[in-house]
């Protein structure tokens, strides 16, 4: 377990396995360990990265909310993922489904794939 800081918002990390880096984004009130079975399931022949995205588990809260946006997460998982060997396969789910779609277009360098499920594209209409 670690915790990585964003203008000064400490987000929960779980961090697992070695090899190519797989980056899961949870539902909107879930948190990392909802992917614990798939992470369980496909063993530790890859790095697993499930955090709890901004107020969400363990990881705290954007300071002012009214200057919120989807983008401060994105800006985190391009981060993280770049300390961590540059690229990661993206997995996301609803609202973790366009943190993950959003890195995409925003970082395309920093995605190898992306896999969304029920991804909640809503979100990304400001």
């Amino acid at each position: 377990m670690a915790f990585a800081t964003l203008h000064g918002v400490e987000i929960h990390l779980e961090e697992t396995g070695t090899g190519e880096t797989v980056l899961y984004l949870h539902s909107g009130p879930g948190r990392g360990g909802d992917w614990r079975a798939v992470v369980e399931r496909l063993g530790p022949s890859r790095l697993h990265l499930t955090p709890d995205l901004m107020d969400r588990g363990r990881s705290g809260r954007w300071p002012d909310p009214a200057s919120y946006a989807i983008d401060r997460e994105v800006e985190w998982a391009a981060e993280m993922i770049e300390a961590r060997g540059g690229r990661a396969h993206v997995v996301g789910h609803s609202y973790g489904g366009a943190v993950a779609a959003r890195l995409a277009v925003l970082a395309p360098e920093r995605v190898a794939s992306l896999a969304l499920l029920e991804p909640q594209l809503i979100a990304l209409v400001e």
